[in-house]
This record gives structure tokens, C-alpha cells and sequence, in this order.
């Protein structure tokens, strides 16, 4: 961009033609002949020239001002990119680290349904192993009540809360594990 800000300077500075002025290095007619090409130049300029030169002018003032607008509008662009990629950069980084974090999460919740499958697996064999053992007790409650009809032993009514609480215990274990779920 440096090398177009020079040829935009440069542009800026030679639109507008500067008229020399006429020279001789002859020693003696040297002043002679400047005068001389001072009359046809101020004639033929004056007329014919002069108008054309104008125009040229004129053109070129507005092809420099086309010109300088163009690249302060590049600029102008340049900057709004270079915001542009910056912001970009940032929304990057941030989707990085959102990824990484879902991600994360991602584990930390596949390895709690691993954990809660593994209790749902630990609660059934505890359920089944409960319930065998609790039809056992009821086989011995069965037993022991006919062996004493009409007496309440302290055994029997143990055995009934023990069956009662392994009921509620299996309750609660259910529940736990459809939350879990």
C-alpha cells in the first residue's frame, strides 16, 4: 500500500502542468530569442493552447480526486476488515472454549449415566436378593405363627417391621434410581 500512497502523493502534485519559463544560453541573441518565443507561445497559447490545456486540467483534477476518494475508501475498508478479523478471532477462541467446556460436560454426564446404570444394575440385584430373602422370612414367619396360634411373639412382630422396612427400603431405592434416571 506504501508504493500506491507514493504514485497517490506524486498525482496529487503534477496534476496541474506548471508553465516553464523560456531560457537561451546563446551569450549575445540568447535575450533576443527568449523574448521572441515568449510572443509565439503567449499568441498560439492565447488561442489554440491554452483551452485545450484547461481541459486537461480539469480532467485531471478529477481523475486525482476519484483517485484519493478510491484509496481513502480502501483505508477506510482496510480497517473495518482488520475489525472484522479481529472480532472473528474472538468468536473463534470463545467457540473453542465452549467446545472444550460442552465437551466436558459431555463426560461428566456420560460417566454419571454410567454410574447411575451401574446403581440401577446394583439396586435390582439388591432388589432381588431383598425380595428372596423376604419370602424366606415369610416362609419363617409362616412357620413360627403356626407353631404358636394366637400368641404374639416378640419375633414375629420383629420379623413383620423387618418386612415392612425392607418394603419402604425398596421404595425409596426406586425412586432413587428414576431420578438418577
Amino acid at each position: 500500500m506504501s508504493k500506491l500512497r507514493e504514485l497517490i502523493d506524486k498525482a496529487n502534485g503534477l496534476w496541474a502542468p506548471q508553465e516553464r519559463p523560456f531560457a537561451s544560453s546563446a551569450p549575445v541573441i540568447g535575450p533576443v530569442i527568449v523574448a521572441m518565443r515568449r510572443v509565439l507561445n503567449w499568441m498560439s497559447a492565447k488561442w489554440y493552447v491554452r483551452p485545450i490545456l484547461e481541459q486537461q486540467i480539469a480532467f485531471n483534477s478529477a481523475i486525482v480526486q476519484i483517485i484519493n476518494e478510491l484509496s481513502s475508501s480502501i483505508d477506510s475498508q482496510e480497517q473495518e476488515l482488520t475489525q472484522i478479523r479481529d472480532r472473528l478471532a474472538a468468536v473463534l477462541s470463545r467457540l473453542e472454549q465452549e467446545h472444550e467446556r460442552t465437551s466436558n460436560i459431555e463426560s461428566s454426564l456420560l460417566n454419571q449415566v454410567r454410574e447411575a446404570e451401574d446403581l440401577t444394575i446394583l439396586n435390582d440385584r439388591v432388589t432381588v436378593s431383598l425380595t428372596r430373602d423376604l419370602a424366606g422370612l415369610r416362609r419363617c414367619l409362616g412357620r413360627l405363627s403356626e407353631t404358636a396360634p394366637g400368641e404374639p411373639s416378640p419375633v414375629v412382630e420383629g420379623l413383620a417391621g423387618l418386612e415392612n422396612a425392607l418394603d419402604t427400603s425398596k421404595e425409596v431405592a426406586e425412586k432413587d434410581a428414576d431420578r438418577l434416571l
